[in-house]
Formats: structure tokens, sequence, C-alpha cells
């Protein structure tokens, strides 16, 4: 969508899913690595949303996000119709 986006993850975030978002994310987006938990992150992001008049966008708590995340299985079936079964770690 080529929209400028911010992303706060606590410190203590794996390499991989900040290596994945920078490679999905490209230039339009920027990571900031705050706090050691989530509840720190998020409070930051608060933060800095209302500072900037932003727009914030809750990782999971949020009836668009929620939405898309449904859609996942049915777009993975759509497009492997073969697939039998589908195994989805949640955090």
């Amino acid at each position: 969508m080529e929209v400028h986006g911010v992303i706060f993850m606590p410190k203590t975030t794996d390499q991989t899913k900040i290596r994945s978002v920078k490679r999905w994310g490209g230039e339009w987006i920027e990571i900031r690595l705050v706090g050691d938990i989530f509840d720190e992150a998020q409070i930051a992001a608060m933060q800095y949303q209302q500072h900037k008049k932003a727009v914030f966008i809750h990782p999971f708590n949020d009836r668009d996000v929620i939405i898309g995340q449904a859609t996942v299985a049915a777009e993975t079936f759509r497009e492997m119709p073969h697939l039998q079964t589908l195994v989805v770690p949640l955090g």
C-alpha cells in the first residue's frame, strides 16, 4: 500500500521475526525495539500514536486484523485444494 508505518516490538523479539518484518515492510516500515515485554512496547506505541496523531492498529485486538487473520486458512485451502491438514502455531 506504500504507507509508512512504525512497528513497536519488545527488545526480546526474535531476530527471525525482525528480519521478516524488514523484508516485507522494506523502506516503508520502521521498527522500534522498546522494553522487554509486549506491554511495554504497546505503551510506547500508544504514546507515539498520541504524540504524532497517528493511527494505532492493535496487533491482534482489532476487527480488521482479526478478519484478515481469519481468511488465511480459507485462502490457503483455495490456493491448495489438495491440502488435507493445516497445522498452525498460535501464541
